[in-house]
């Protein structure tokens, strides 16, 4: 293996990796509970979000090979002081697959968008926009894959790498504010029952958006602050 700083293979890297564990045993609980008791709808949505739920799979999976070769395959291989040139190949599939269910689900929504709205500006500048992300996200992996530094093409591609995470966090905004201005603007054509579940989508699209988008900032402003850090 190649050389990448790494000041920061140490235990809160472990608790990050249970904590997301953790969170991918709830999305499998709520796959299920979506199998379970929707099998009415339909083929394609089935098929969306068995999809989302492989990839989450996959994903997870990657991550877990990654953790097991930088702390215990390499273990002792590795401290500030070394240089590691790549990530192991696990770690960028990872990023591959994070970017496959963040277009999967984005595209989703913006076709939720289209639903509601009957109009299809929002919606193509929202999938125009997930695709490029995406094309981003693979040019960096690629990159990655192939630098001889690390450290030197994350640097010189920085524009890029912001881009990617700045404008995913704010095409989750674009997505979020306008589920809820089309949601707001059924609601007023609803009965009650139907009102306080179109309130409960509107919440629930405000949390996710936002909680996104302030992941993606926030995973920025670490790398800008710690740049070495995995």
């Amino acid at each position: 293996m190649a050389n990448f700083q790494c000041q920061c293979l140490d235990w809160s890297n472990s608790d990050r990796f249970i904590i997301m564990t953790y969170l991918f045993g709830i999305s499998t609980l709520q796959f299920y509970h979506y199998m379970y008791y929707y099998p009415r709808d339909s083929l394609w949505l089935k098929f969306l979000v068995s999809l989302v739920w492989l990839v989450g799979a996959g994903h997870t999976i990657a991550v877990t090979a990654a953790m097991y070769s930088l702390t215990v395959t390499h273990f002792g291989d590795l401290s500030p002081e070394t240089d590691m040139a790549q990530l192991p190949a696990s770690f960028t599939w990872a990023i591959v697959l994070s970017g496959v269910m963040t277009l999967l689900v984005q595209g989703y929504f913006a076709h939720r968008i289209r639903v509601f709205s009957k109009k299809l500006y929002i919606p193509v500048f929202c999938w125009a926009f997930s695709i490029l992300r995406f094309a981003g996200t693979l040019y960096i992996t690629v990159g990655a894959l192939r630098a001889v530094r690390l450290e030197v093409f994350l640097r010189n591609k920085d524009w890029l790498l912001a881009w990617t995470l700045i404008g995913g966090a704010c095409l989750d905004i674009i997505i979020a504010a306008s589920m809820c201005y089309y949601l707001k603007r059924e609601k007023a054509f609803a009965f009650t029952r139907t009102a306080k579940m179109l309130d409960k989508l509107m919440v629930y699209s405000i949390e996710t958006g936002l909680l996104t988008s302030i992941t993606a900032v926030t995973i920025y402003i670490c790398y800008k602050l710690m740049p070495t850090n995995l």
